[in-house]
């Protein structure tokens, strides 16, 4: 597996210690902060302060300011638009979304409302992170956001008051995948590959058709993929050194090709399970499983798991990585399940 593939396995990891986000954190008016403005006592101010100083408060001034500029309600709706967001929100400090011990000081600080927000929404956006557009999640991640931008206004009327300075946030742009490369034809044909703009390694391969074989060849005529029976998505060129240039196609009817960038591959989560119906490509959280790395799939399925710039056959055990990609050749419904 090359670069490319190993950078989104990295890029998408997400914190081990997170749990599903049922936090009960009490949803309540804001604005306690303004009210203790008038008073500050020392120790308030000299909380405060430490925590306006600190990486943290500068990688949460620039979640609020990506937050407001690119309104997750919104950006989700568009394909791929879920990955971008949160790559465009870590892009500001890993500190906010990795979820690591929080680091804001012990007390009754001035982010006192702020404090419960932040740590909701990390762990929100972790699962997001990991579920993306699936996540049932994504909607009250959007009202916590708003929340947080209200809590933030909180502190820096208290920074203002104060004398005190807030961070300052330059906001990431929003990066989307690029646009889909879409071939169709009818029967035989041979396609040169033509993979999603600024992509130049492993992909995802869509195929609609009935009884449409394909088989890919390098510039040397090497075959570096074969799919004799394709419906489906399948992972093109994630082996090292693999750079397919042509698409043989083997077919009665017509058939169409989709190349889609990794950025918009399905995604999941384990302990539990990971359903599906036919070939499919999933990347598949396991920060989660723990040690015990045991699983089981039902159905006539063959898996392969990417970990690791390498390809293995499923034999009832998990890599021992935060991510993997879970790629499935099955003829209909199977399941990917941990104890």
């Amino acid at each position: 597996m090359r670069q490319g593939l190993r950078a989104l396995v990295v890029t998408a990891a997400v914190c081990a210690g997170c749990a599903a986000p049922d936090h009960g954190f009490e949803r309540r008016p804001l604005g306690r902060s303004v009210d203790l403005a008038a008073s500050a006592p020392a120790d308030l101010r000299r909380e405060t302060a430490a925590y306006l100083a600190s990486p943290l408060a500068a990688a949460d001034a620039h979640l609020v300011a990506f937050a407001a500029a690119h309104p997750l309600a919104e950006v989700i709706q568009r394909p791929g638009g879920c990955d971008a967001w949160f790559r465009g929100a870590q892009a500001g400090g890993s500190t906010t979304l990795a979820g690591a011990p929080d680091g804001t000081p012990p007390g009754n600080g001035a982010f006192v409302d702020l404090r419960p927000r932040l740590a909701l929404v990390r762990i929100e956006i972790g699962f997001l992170a990991v579920r993306c557009a699936t996540d049932p999640y994504a909607g009250r991640l959007a009202d916590d956001l708003a929340a947080l931008a209200e809590s933030w206004r909180a502190l820096e009327a208290f920074a203002d008051a104060e004398g005190l300075t807030m961070p300052r946030a330059e906001v990431a742009a929003l990066v989307l995948p690029p646009e889909p490369v879409v071939r169709s034809g009818h029967g035989r044909a041979a396609v040169a590959v033509a993979k999603p703009a600024g992509t130049d390694d492993a992909v995802l391969l869509a195929v609609e058709g009935d009884g449409v074989a394909v088989t890919g060849l390098d510039r040397d005529g090497r075959v570096t993929t074969q799919i004799p029976s394709a419906r489906g998505t399948y992972l093109l060129d994630a082996r090292r050194d693999e750079t397919t240039a042509t698409l043989h196609i083997d077919a009665d009817g017509p058939w169409t090709l989709t190349l889609r960038s990794l950025g918009l591959v399905r995604r999941d989560l384990l302990p539990g399970e990971v359903s599906g119906h036919g070939d499919d490509v999933v990347l598949v959280d396991l920060s989660l499983v723990g040690s015990a790395r045991a699983a089981t799939v039902d159905g006539d399925a063959q898996v392969h798991l990417h970990s690791g710039g390498w390809r293995h056959d499923f034999a009832g055990t998990l890599p021992a990585a935060d991510l993997v990609i879970v790629e499935v050749h099955a003829p209909g419904p199977w399941t990917l399940r941990t104890p």
